[in-house]
C-alpha cells in the first residue's frame, strides 16, 4: 500500500472518531511541532 494511501486510511479513521490527525515532519524539532499544533487547537 502507498504511503499516500495509508496516511489518508489514518486521518479519515482519525476523523471518524473525532481524534485529531496531523502529519509531521521528522526533521523538525517535536517540542516546536507541538507547540504549533496547540497554538492551533486553542483557537
Amino acid at each position: 500500500m502507498p504511503i499516500q494511501t495509508f496516511s489518508e486510511q489514518l486521518r479519515r479513521r482519525a476523523g471518524n472518531m473525532h481524534m485529531d490527525y496531523h502529519l509531521l515532519r521528522t526533521d523538525q524539532p517535536v517540542d516546536r511541532m507541538l507547540g504549533v499544533y496547540l497554538s492551533r487547537r486553542r483557537r
